[in-house]
C-alpha cells in the first residue's frame, strides 16, 4: 500500500467539505433559462449537495450540446454555484459512454468509429476443396434501450458495416494453430456482414478454421478506443468547448473532468463461440503492435480466444487480453489526463464495472464480455486518475465502493467517488428506476457505502423536469430515464438537507483516520483473463469480500503487484481461485510472506498453489468461520469490535488517527436489534459524535475501567465515536459524561390512537383508517404530503411526560401537538417526545405530515408497476402517558 493518505482540504466532522457531503447529477433536457437556472442551482444548495454535474441526457435535443446556447446556460449555472459556495464538475459526455462528445467525433470521418474483429470457426468438408465462413445478424446490446437508445448510438437508429478486412484464418489449435490466411479472401462483404471463402485444398479433413474479420460500424457514433486519432479528435471537439467558454473558472469553481463508462459496444452473432462472449474493439495500430509483440505466436493466440485450456492457451489468452487493456487505457484515459493536467483540472469518473449491484465480480452486465473493456485492471485504471470512482445499482449490499477505495489506496489516496443509480425493482422494466425511494433507503446504502470506502456520493441525478404524461418510455421520457429524479420526491425539500449533512460528517469523520485493514484479498486479474469474470475467481472474490465485511474484518482488495511487500501492511492474504498469475514470482512471494508469519487462506482451484503453510478449502467459508480464523489479526492495541451474533448485519469500521487514537464507526443494516461488543485498550474514554446533528454527544463511560463496551444499535442506527486515551488532556467539551441517572416508571397509560383520523391530501379531510396505508383507501394514485388530524381527550394524566410513537409511517413524518411543532423523521424509530406541560386535560389536537414517494404518481397507468406501493400511516400512533418517579 502507497504512502501518502491523509484527509481530504482539512476537512473534518465539524466542517466536511465538498469532497465530502453528496454531489448530484444534474440532468438537462433542454437548455435551461436564467429563471430555471437560479431557482434549481439554489435547491441544490439548500439540498445540502457540495457539487453538481451538468449531464445532457438523451432527451436532450443533440444539435444543442456543445452549442453556444448550450455553453451561455453552463456559464450562468457555473456562476450561480459560485455564489452558492457550491463547486461543479464536467460531466464530459452526452448522455453517458465517454468518447463520442454527443456523435461530433463521427462527423470527423469513419475512422474514428468503432471497429470490431468477429469471427467465425467451421471445420474442412471430406469433399470439395473450399470452405465458405459467414458471420451475420449481428446485434447491438443498444436495442435493449430500444428506438431512443438505437438513435443515440447509430446515425437513423440503424446499425450497418463497412470496410470489411480479413484479419486472419487459423486452421488448428493449441500448438498446432497456424496462419492460412494467404488460403482465404472475402467473398461477400455486405452492410450485414461478410463471408470468407478458404481454399480448404490439402487440408486434411476435419481441420478446425477460425475467421477473423474486421469491420468498421459505418453509422455508429461510437469511437474507436484504440485509434489515437478518435481519441485526439474527442479532445478537440468534446473537451476543448469546455475550456474555450469557461477557462476563468478552472481550478476554481470547476474543480474536475467525470468520464463516464467509455466502451465500444459489446456486439454478439449467431457464429459467436468460444471463450470470449462478444467481439473486440481493434484498430490497425493497435493490431500491427499485436503482430510485432506475438510474433509467430500470433495463431496460437488467436486460436486461444476460441477454445484451450492448456497451460500454453490461458498464458496466450491472458497476454493477448492484457495487451488489449494497456494500450486501451493509454490511448484513450492516457489522453484525457494529459488535457486535464494541462488545464488544471482534476480527472475522475469510472470505467464498465461487472459488479454493480452484486458482490460477485460478474454479476452485472451478463451479456458483456468486460475483459474487452480496458482489460479488467481497475488498478491500472485507477492511475490514470486524480480521484477514484465506481458506480453502484440500487441500494443493496454490493462491492462497488470497497473495491474502489483499495485501489484508490493502492494509488496513494483514500476513499472513492460513488455515482449512485437505482434500476428498477425485480419484475419490473429494468430501465424505469425507482420512483419509490425513501430517504431511509437512501441514508441506509449511504452509510453503508461509507464504511465500506466512499468518500463521496454523487445522486443519479437531480431533474430539470419531471418529464411527460405522454408514453411511458424509457431514456426518451425522462420522467422513466433511470428515476428517481431526487428533487420530484415529495420529501426533498424537508428532508435531503438533514440526511446529506448526516453523510458530509461521516465520510470527513472516517476520513481522518486509516482504517484497520489486516486482511489483503488478492484481485486475481490473470484467472480473471484467462477464465472470465463469471467464472469461480469472481464468485469466490465477492463472496470472500462479503463475508469479511459482515464478519467485522477489514480487508483490501490488492493487485499482484502488491505481494513483495505484502509484509508491510497485512497480516493475513486470501487467495479467491487464483490459479494464474502474471509473473512465475508470484509463488514465492505468497512463500515469503507464510514464512514470515502472514497467515495464508487459498480457495477453489488456487488451492493447489504449491505454497508451503496455506489454509486450502474448495469453497469460501461462511462468516462465523472466516471470524474465527481472522481472530488473531487485530494488533494488540487495537478495538475489536464483533457482532454478539454472528448472523447479525452490523457494518464495523475501526480506524486510527495520526495522533494514535481511535475511530470507531458501527451501522445496524438489519431489521432487528444487534448488539456489538468492543474490547478496548484501557483506560480507554469514549466521545461519541451524533452525526445527524453535528456535534458531539454524551456516551456511557462503562468501558472506562472494564474494557468492554456493548453498543445495542436498533434498526438504521449510526454509532459513531473516537476512543481517547483516559489520561489524555482533557478539556470541557472533552470530557466522558455519564448517563442521567436512572428513572423509574409508573402508572403508565398507554392510549391506541385508532380511529377518529381523518387525512388530507390537498381537497379536504376525510376520514381515514390508519391501519392501513391511503393507497387503499382512494389515494392509489396520490404522491405527496398528506396530513393526519385527530384529538385525544385527556384526565389528569395529561400532566405527565408523554411519547407519540408511529409504529407504521411510508416513509417520512412530522408531528404537531396542540400547533406546537414537535419534529420529524424520516428514518425509524418515529418516536417523538413531547414537552412537558403541552398536553393539556380536556382535547388535544394531533397534526402527522406524512410524505410518501412519487411512485404512485409516475408508475400509475404504465405497466412499469403493477401495484401501488405503501402510503401514509400502515398502523395505529400509539400515545404514551408516564408519572416518573424518581
Amino acid at each position: 500500500m502507497k504512502p501518502g493518505i491523509a484527509p481530504v482540504d482539512g476537512a473534518s466532522a465539524d466542517t466536511p467539505g465538498p469532497w465530502h457531503t453528496p454531489c448530484c447529477y444534474w440532468f438537462w433536457h433542454s437548455v435551461p433559462d436564467r429563471a430555471q437556472i437560479e431557482e434549481q442551482v439554489a435547491r441544490i444548495a439548500h439540498a445540502g449537495f457540495g457539487s453538481f454535474q451538468i449531464q445532457a441526457r438523451r432527451s436532450f435535443p443533440m444539435r444543442d450540446y456543445l452549442s453556444e446556447r448550450y455553453f451561455a446556460a453552463y456559464r450562468l449555472a457555473v456562476q450561480t454555484a459560485k455564489m452558492h459556495g457550491l463547486i461543479v464538475g464536467i460531466y464530459d459526455e452526452y448522455n453517458w459512454q465517454t468518447g463520442s462528445a454527443g456523435g461530433r467525433v463521427a462527423l470527423g470521418g469513419e475512422r474514428f468509429r468503432e471497429r470490431h474483429l468477429f469471427w467465425a470457426v467451421g471445420t474442412a468438408p471430406t469433399a470439395g476443396r473450399s470452405l465458405e465462413l459467414r458471420i451475420d445478424g449481428i446485434e447491438s446490446p443498444t436495442k435493449h434501450f430500444g428506438e431512443p437508445g438505437m438513435s443515440w448510438h447509430y446515425d437513423d437508429g440503424e446499425v450497418r458495416w463497412s470496410g470489411w478486412e480479413l484479419a486472419m484464418v487459423v486452421a488448428g489449435g493449441g500448438d498446432h494453430a497456424a496462419d492460412v490466411s494467404a488460403r482465404a479472401q472475402i467473398s461477400e462483404a455486405t452492410e450485414a456482414g461478410v463471408v470468407v471463402r478458404v481454399d480448404t485444398t490439402d487440408l486434411p479433413s476435419g481441420t478446425t478454421l477460425t475467421v477473423f474479420a474486421a469491420a468498421t460500424c459505418a453509422t455508429s457514433r461510437v469511437i474507436n478506443y484504440l485509434d489515437p486519432g478518435a481519441a485526439q479528435e474527442f479532445l478537440a471537439v468534446g473537451y476543448q468547448p469546455y475550456a474555450d467558454h469557461l477557462t476563468e473558472h478552472f481550478g476554481d469553481t470547476i474543480r474536475y473532468v467525470f468520464f463516464d463508462q467509455p466502451h465500444a459496444n459489446f456486439y454478439t452473432w449467431p457464429q459467436l463461440t468460444g471463450r470470449l462472449r462478444s467481439s473486440i474493439p481493434t484498430s490497425t495500430a493497435w493490431w500491427n503492435l499485436l503482430r510485432q509483440v506475438a510474433g509467430d505466436e500470433l495463431p496460437a493466440m488467436m486460436r486461444s480466444l476460441i477454445a484451450g485450456d492448456s497451460e500454453a492457451a490461458q498464458r496466450l489468452r491472458t497476454a493477448f487480453l492484457a495487451h488489449h487493456g494497456e494500450w486501451t487505457r493509454n490511448n484513450f484515459l492516457g489522453r484525457l489526463r494529459g488535457w486535464t493536467a494541462q488545464h488544471g483540472l482534476q480527472l475522475t469518473g469510472h470505467e464498465v464495472l461487472g459488479h454493480v449491484g452484486t458482490w460477485a465480480l460478474g454479476g452485472a452486465f451478463a451479456d458483456w464480455d468486460l475483459r474487452v473493456n480496458f482489460g479488467l485492471d481497475y488498478f491500472a485504471v485507477d492511475a490514470y486518475r486524480d480521484r477514484t470512482a465506481v458506480d453502484a445499482e440500487s441500494g443493496g449490499s454490493q462491492l462497488s465502493a470497497k473495491l474502489g477505495d483499495s485501489v484508490a489506496r493502492w494509488n496513494g489516496r483514500s476513499g472513492t467517488i460513488l455515482e449512485q443509480y437505482y434500476g428498477a425493482p425485480p419484475g419490473a422494466e429494468p430501465f424505469s428506476g425507482h420512483w419509490g425511494l425513501t430517504p431511509a433507503e437512501l441514508r441506509r446504502s449511504t452509510i453503508r457505502n461509507h464504511l465500506l470506502g466512499m468518500r463521496q456520493l454523487v445522486f443519479h441525478g437531480f431533474y430539470q423536469t419531471d418529464g411527460a404524461n405522454g408514453p411511458a418510455q424509457v431514456l426518451a421520457n425522462p420522467r422513466f430515464d433511470f428515476p428517481p429524479g431526487i428533487n420530484y420526491e415529495p420529501w426533498f425539500d424537508r428532508y435531503h438537507r438533514s440526511f446529506a449533512h448526516e453523510a458530509g460528517r461521516l465520510s470527513a469523520f472516517l476520513d481522518a483516520a486509516r482504517p484497520v485493514r489486516p486482511v489483503a484479498v488478492l484481485y486475481p486479474l490473470a484467472t480473471l483473463l484467462a477464465d472470465g469474470l463469471e467464472s469461480e475467481a469472481g464468485r469466490h472474490t465477492g463472496q470472500w469480500c462479503e463475508r469479511l465485511f459482515r464478519a467485522g474484518i477489514g480487508y483490501d482488495l490488492v493487485p499482484e503487484e502488491a505481494l513483495p511487500t505484502l509484509a508491510r501492511d497485512y497480516r493475513a492474504l486470501v487467495l479467491p481461485t487464483a490459479r494464474r498469475f502474471s509473473t512465475l514470482a508470484a509463488a514465492d512471494e505468497i512463500a515469503a510472506f507464510a514464512r514470515s508469519g502472514g497467515l495464508v487462506h487459498a480457495t477453489g482451484r488456487s488451492a493447489a498453489i504449491p505454497v508451503p503453510g496455506v489454509t486450502r478449502t474448495r469453497s469460501v467459508p461462511d462468516r462465523s468461520r472466516i471470524a474465527d480464523w481472522a481472530a488473531d489479526l487485530t494488533a494488540e492495541d487495537a478495538p475489536v469490535a464483533k457482532p454478539m451474533r454472528a448472523d447479525d448485519d452490523a457494518c464495523i469500521w475501526i480506524g486510527r488517527t495520526g495522533d494514535g487514537s481511535w475511530r470507531v464507526a458501527l451501522f445496524n443494516d438489519s431489521p432487528d436489534e444487534v448488539v456489538i461488543e468492543f474490547a478496548l485498550p484501557t483506560p480507554t474514554r469514549v466521545r461519541r459524535w451524533d452525526m445527524a446533528r453535528g456535534r458531539i454527544d454524551t456516551p456511557t463511560d462503562s468501558a472506562v475501567s472494564t474494557g468492554r463496551l456493548r453498543i445495542s444499535l436498533a434498526r438504521d442506527e449510526l454509532f459513531a465515536a473516537e476512543l481517547l486515551p483516559a489520561e489524555a488532556e482533557r478539556d470541557a467539551r472533552l470530557d466522558t459524561l455519564t448517563l442521567p441517572p436512572s428513572v423509574r416508571l409508573s402508572e403508565s397509560r398507554h392510549v391506541v390512537l385508532d380511529d377518529n383520523w381523518f387525512l388530507d391530501t390537498g381537497s379536504g379531510r376525510r376520514p381515514v383508517d390508519v391501519s392501513s396505508g391511503w393507497e387503499r383507501q382512494g389515494w392509489a394514485d396520490f404522491a405527496g404530503t398528506g396530513v393526519y388530524y385527530s384529538t385525544v381527550v385527556l384526565g389528569e394524566d395529561a400532566e405527565h411526560s408523554a411519547r407519540l410513537e408511529l409504529p407504521g409511517v411510508q416513509c417520512t413524518a412530522a408531528v404537531s401537538v396542540n400547533g406546537v411543532a414537535i419534529g420529524d423523521s424520516y428514518t425509524t424509530p418515529y418516536i417523538f417526545d413531547l414537552p412537558a406541560g403541552l398536553l393539556c386535560q380536556g382535547r388535544n389536537d394531533i397534526e402527522i405530515e406524512v410524505s410518501n414517494t412519487a411512485a404512485n404518481r409516475y408508475y400509475a397507468g404504465t405497466a412499469f408497476h403493477r401495484e401501488p406501493e405503501p402510503s401514509g400511516l400502515t398502523g395505529a400512533p400509539r400515545l404514551t402517558l408516564t408519572r416518573p418517579d424518581i
